[in-house]
């Protein structure tokens, strides 16, 4: 859904992919800040955040090979 927001807006004026970019950019800043946080390959860190950041959070770390990405459900239950 999100890729869609690119075609929003006129020539030159690109409301969609501002916003879009800015989306793009919060990801990164969380994904970053993850990152910051890890201090061991042996610690947990639970992240909870909103269902539109998840899946692509999720991805950047398990791309960035700094860790293992676990759902949280499998601990909760």
């Amino acid at each position: 859904m999100y890729i869609n927001l690119a075609r929003v807006g006129h020539f030159n004026k690109y409301i969609g992919i501002d916003w879009l970019s800015w989306w793009y950019k919060r990801n990164l800043i969380l994904f970053s800040n993850l990152t910051r946080l890890m201090e061991t390959d042996k610690e947990r860190i639970i992240f909870i955040v909103g269902v539109s950041h998840v899946s692509i959070v999720a991805k950047f770390l398990e791309e960035s090979g700094l860790c293992e990405v676990v759902d949280t459900l499998s601990y909760l239950q």
